[in-house]
């Protein structure tokens, strides 16, 4: 009797070693594809290899399958939960007949042969890579889901996938095929897969003239998975190859998506892919007929396409090597760019409430309301978030607009026209809010405007977007704070409600780390870099506000200081309290409390 339950015991371990063994397949198959389209190995004999481990790498993967439903003692629900695997494997048989087939056709063979699929080999590893590719995919959720089941916290797990990411896109970056002159330095690969990464837009080469189509597209992703975050991605092709989200991959998405309700997470995940895509798709459309220049069809819908990811993700990575400053005057781009940015920077959690009220809004003045509208409803309210989002926004774009303006009206901004000088001052003071793209030469700006931009850069965006800072609502939080205190008050009210304890706490250990980190961080680079205090602190600021505006100093400089901007703009895109807690040892319940005792303060 007690036979079925040793043998299901033993195929359970023998189940669990084989997914350990296809971690390490998973890591070596990527190593091939990499040196492969990186072309690491350009000798026929070396890419013969390579080709060899990709067909044996896809017949494990076949296997693993199909010796895994043999140890499943319920095998028709093996099946149901690992459909797409199967699916898979069908198609790649389905894939390779019918290639066999389409070459015998004049007009494939020459669609084939215009894409360097020379011949029916070619095509078949092209299939092949495709093949591991969605099996790296899969093997991306079952790791994730295995690491939310691990001893590592939701901060840790955070850091693990930003680091990972940034490993793969530095040996991509780093590979002869990325760089126009097929050389770049290690640590200007890891600095610029950083930079992208982390959406900053700090650059040590030129991302238009020394980055191939190659490189520029693997900064593209690169940008995206910061923005959005790669946990968001693998949640949602989790969720659309119906593996789902547990209980603990929902908490280490609400600690990623700064969202508080758990049951939400799985529709906020596939609301922010579309969302993304639905504004960059409108910004492509309205960036098209903005570039200057005899350029083509193509060029221009790949600027477009490039600087409306990079200006919705508030990444400030540029194809130009003076960013926008021949754009200064013009009335599409300090429209269209600018939006995106404020878009991408409110966060998408505000994003929902608005469209929600809106809906609701309209459904109450449409003759037929709906049965959850009915003529006792409450009215639509846009949620204290977003009242703290919107107000902010506005007040910091409008204000810092008008100090700018009339800092820089007879310095830096006195060849422009009027209309030249607003548009400036505007774009720079949304931009310096975390994007990064400038219009003017920031390089010759005053001291009060560098202050003026560091402040900015150092608020941030909003909790939940693809930019950096402490974000609006710590800084008003904070700020709130500091007013009941000087009031006598115990409570912190904003706009008639109260902000619980452990929330003030928290936007208050924000706000003081990243001074912390801003402090370390400057003076490192005053004691490794021989540049003034002003441009130290605002490259600091920017690398930890995760802009990417600079004073002109990142080109020059030394290893050292370009590991410090890095780990700057790391914390800075975490965000500095998850750092802490990430590296802070495990919380303990404390059960006692120590007798209370005044100090003077002040």
């Amino acid at each position: 009797m007690l036979r079925p339950e040793i043998s299901e015991t033993k195929a359970e371990r023998l189940s669990r070693r084989i997914d350990q063994w296809m971690l390490a397949v998973a890591v070596v198959a990527l190593v091939s594809l990499i040196l492969e389209h990186g072309q690491y190995v350009v000798s026929p004999l070396g890419l013969r290899i390579l080709q060899g481990l990709d067909l044996s790498i896809i017949a494990i993967f076949i296997l693993k399958n199909f010796v895994k439903l043999a140890l499943a003692p319920q095998k028709i629900n093996y099946l149901r939960r690992n459909v797409i695997d199967f699916l898979l494997i069908f198609f790649l048989i389905l894939w390779l007949v019918a290639a066999a087939k389409l070459v015998t056709y004049t007009q494939v063979r020459d669609f084939l042969q215009s894409m360097h699929v020379v011949s029916i080999t070619m095509l078949y590893i092209v299939l092949f890579q495709a093949y591991i590719l969605a099996n790296l995919l899969l093997e991306t959720i079952r790791v994730s889901r295995h690491l939310a089941h691990s001893r590592f916290r939701p901060a840790q797990t955070l850091i693990l996938s930003y680091l990972a990411i940034i490993l793969i896109g530095t040996f991509l970056l780093y590979s002869p095929r990325a760089t126009v002159t097929r050389s770049i330095s290690i640590t200007n690969a890891f600095f610029t897969a950083t930079s992208a990464m982390c959406v900053t837009g700090l650059i040590v080469v030129p991302t238009g003239t020394y980055f191939s189509t190659f490189g520029q597209g693997v900064i593209l992703v690169l940008l995206h998975l910061g923005g959005l975050g790669l946990m968001t991605f693998v949640a949602f092709f989790s969720l659309i190859m119906g593996r789902g989200l547990a209980l603990r991959d929902r908490v280490v998405m609400q600690d990623v998506l700064s969202y508080d309700l758990l049951g939400k997470i799985g529709r906020i995940i596939i609301y922010i892919l579309c969302i993304t895509f639905f504004f960059e798709a409108v910004g492509v459309v309205l960036l098209f007929n903005v570039w200057e220049g005899d350029l083509s069809f193509a060029r221009r819908l790949y600027y477009s396409v490039f600087h409306a990811a990079s200006a919705f993700n508030n990444a400030g990575l540029c194809l130009f090597n003076t960013s926008f400053q021949k754009y200064v005057s013009s009335f599409g781009l300090n429209l269209v760019v600018p939006g995106l940015i404020i878009i991408g920077g409110l966060g998408f959690a505000v994003h929902e409430n608005l469209i929600e009220c809106a809906r609701r809004a309209l459904k109450r003045k449409s003759p037929y309301r709906g049965p959850g509208l009915r003529s006792g409803s409450p009215q639509p309210r846009l949620s204290l978030q977003a009242k703290i989002v919107l107000i902010t926004t506005a007040i910091l774009i409008i204000t810092g607009t008008g100090i700018f303006l009339s800092l820089e009206m007879k310095r830096t901004l006195s060849p422009l026209p009027l209309q030249g000088k607003i548009f400036a001052a505007f774009f720079q003071s949304v931009t310096a809010r975390t994007a990064g793209f400038n219009t003017v030469d920031t390089s010759r700006l005053s001291n009060p405007a560098y202050f003026l931009l560091i402040f900015l850069m150092f608020i941030g965006a909003s909790p939940g977007s693809t930019g950096g800072g402490i974000k609006t609502s710590t800084f008003v939080i904070v700020a709130a704070a500091v007013w009941a205190t000087l009031r006598g008050g115990r409570q912190v009210e904003i706009c008639k409600r109260t902000i619980p304890s452990f929330m003030v706490n928290r936007a208050v250990a924000v706000f003081a780390i990243s001074l912390t980190v801003l402090a370390i961080s400057t003076m490192l680079l005053t004691i490794s870099e021989d540049v003034s205090f002003i441009s130290a602190l605002f490259e600091a600021q920017s690398a930890l506000g995760t802009v990417g505006l600079s004073t002109g100093i990142t080109f020059g400089l030394s290893t050292f200081g370009k590991w410090v901007i890095m780990a700057t703009m790391l914390t800075g895109r975490i965000g500095p309290l998850t750092v802490v807690l990430a590296i802070a040892q495990q919380t303990v319940t404390i059960r006692y409390e120590y007798p209370e005792e005044r100090v003077i303060i002040g």
